[in-house]
């Protein structure tokens, strides 16, 4: 008769042991494929996370963290527009125009740069640069019938210059004005570019005129004299006098008697009547200038109440803006033409 199994010593109860007589029971090799494919799927959702995640990351590190690389700034002054931006581009730099200017320098020509050439800047810095917009273009006025001082004044107030004066053959009957110029009316100069002409010689006393004895008028008359002896009207320069009424001419210039060219300018020092308890006033005017193809003829009229005389008239380049410093009597008016147009008046 079998024994029965003993129990183990001690009195405490253990768990159903395994029993060698039972058969171990193994995986079917369906169960072993789905296994192996649940942990290669595991394995490859893991590694494309770390992937997805170290992309990501370096994006953001690259994005925001890393700094950019530093390059040199080449030399771009005098090279065009178009070629630094050609130079910049390849070292990842940008081009920014900062100011445009009129210069002696061919158009679209870079004449400085910031940051200065052969600096360390980072990728993608911008570099400022003043570029050229080539030498200003006057328009020649129109010259010919004037005297040669009304082409010295004409020629300053557009920013020319005289240049070389030839004279024609003596003509007792005609007076000294000019005849023909070089550069012509209307042509777009260079600031600065000098003006031939070729003017009429007057033969003697016949072709000049005298300048009429204008001391001790009345200011206001004297351009009527003037425009009969076919002389213009100079400046005006207003002083005190003890003596001398108020808006009467103390002196002249040139002095009565004188012979002059047709259309000379006379000059006048005009009395503002006694000193005392009175004072001149000076106000500076700030004139823009329209902007347009051509100069624009601007003219500054003071009203003292005795009379109204000129302190400028004269072209100024388009798009410039004038400062002009004018004095007169303490309520005064200043007004400004431009194109014979009123733009502005003001008391003093």
């Amino acid at each position: 008769m079998a024994s029965e199994p003993k129990q183990p010593s001690g009195g405490a109860e253990q768990g159903p042991l395994l029993d060698p007589r039972i058969p171990f029971e193994k995986e079917t090799p369906a169960e072993f494929a789905v296994g192996t494919l649940k942990t290669i799927a595991l394995v490859l959702a893991v590694g494309i996370t770390l992937v997805f995640s170290l992309i990501y990351g370096w994006t953001i590190y690259e994005s925001y963290f890393k700094l950019p690389e530093e390059v040199e700034v080449p030399v771009i002054t005098g090279k065009t527009v178009e070629e630094a931006n050609e130079m910049l581009a390849k070292l990842g730099l940008r081009l920014q125009v900062h100011e445009s200017r009129y210069t002696g320098k061919p158009e679209k020509e870079i004449i400085s740069q910031n940051p200065a050439a052969k600096r360390k800047v980072r990728e993608g810095n911008e570099i400022l640069v003043v570029v050229s917009l080539g030498p200003e273009l006057m328009e020649v006025p129109d010259l010919v019938g004037k005297s040669l001082r009304e082409v010295e004044i004409e020629l300053a107030n557009n920013a020319l210059k005289l240049g070389k004066v030839t004279w024609s053959k003596p003509d007792p009957e005609k007076p000294e004005e000019v005849l023909k110029q070089e550069p012509a009316p209307g042509k777009k100069v260079k600031k600065g570019t000098p003006v031939d002409v070729k003017m009429q010689k007057g033969g003697g006393p016949e072709a000049m005129t005298p300048v009429p004895n204008l001391k001790g008028k009345p200011i206001y008359t004297v351009s009527t004299a003037l425009s009969k002896a076919d002389l213009q009207m100079g400046g005006i320069t207003w002083k005190f006098h003890q003596v001398a009424a108020r808006g009467e001419v103390i002196e002249q210039g040139p002095p009565p008697g004188s012979k002059v060219s047709a259309r000379t300018p006379v000059e006048f020092e005009v009395s503002a009547g006694p000193p005392e308890g009175r004072a001149y006033r000076s106000r500076q005017l700030a004139i823009d200038v329209p902007t347009g193809a051509d100069a624009q003829r601007v003219s500054v009229l003071l009203n003292n109440g005795v009379g109204t005389d000129t302190v400028f008239d004269g072209r100024q380049a388009s798009g410039d803006t004038m400062k002009l410093l004018v004095s007169g009597l303490p309520g005064s008016e200043v007004e400004v033409y431009i194109n014979d147009k009123l733009t502005k008046r003001e008391k003093l």
